[in-house]
């Protein structure tokens, strides 16, 4: 402004005219500028919710894929601490079914007492087996109930 009336006779009420009437176009387009940005502000509040709820549910629906993979693992884990600690299925369900005979109220015969201690010997290596994998660092190991309902 001050180059454009450098030359010129302008008093000060002309060049605050000439001001005002420069300045209306430049208001206009900051006003404009301004709802588009409040437009955009409300779009990418929006976006940045629906991205936020995308990801809660791809991270769910990894979680539930990983789980398979998970289970295999501990089973895996399983097997290992079975094949080191020789404690089968079998040995298992052969000192499972002494218990509850004790537990109904049948007397162990000696030969009876003693395979269970063995067994009992063995379950408990095999225990410490879990637990020694689960020390060293191949994760959170924990025995799978075979009994229970899958949900």
């Amino acid at each position: 402004m001050a180059g454009r009336t450098r030359e010129s006779l302008v008093t000060a009420p002309q060049k605050e005219r000439i001001v005002a009437a420069e300045s209306v176009p430049l208001r206009n387009n900051l006003i404009q500028l301004s709802s588009l940005a409040q437009k955009f502000g409300n779009r990418l509040s929006a976006a940045e919710t629906e991205l936020g709820n995308r990801m809660k549910l791809t991270q769910a629906e990894q979680t539930r894929e990983l789980l398979p993979w998970e289970t295999k693992s501990t089973f895996l884990q399983q097997m290992q601490a079975r094949e080191f600690s020789g404690y089968t299925w079998q040995n298992e369900k052969e000192l499972d079914r002494l218990i509850a005979n004790q537990k109904a109220g049948l007397a162990w015969t000696d030969a009876e007492r003693n395979r269970a201690q063995e067994l009992a010997v063995a379950e408990q290596n095999y225990k410490n087996t879990l637990k020694l994998n689960s020390y060293l660092g191949y994760g959170d190991v924990f025995e799978l109930d075979w009994n229970k309902e899958i949900a």
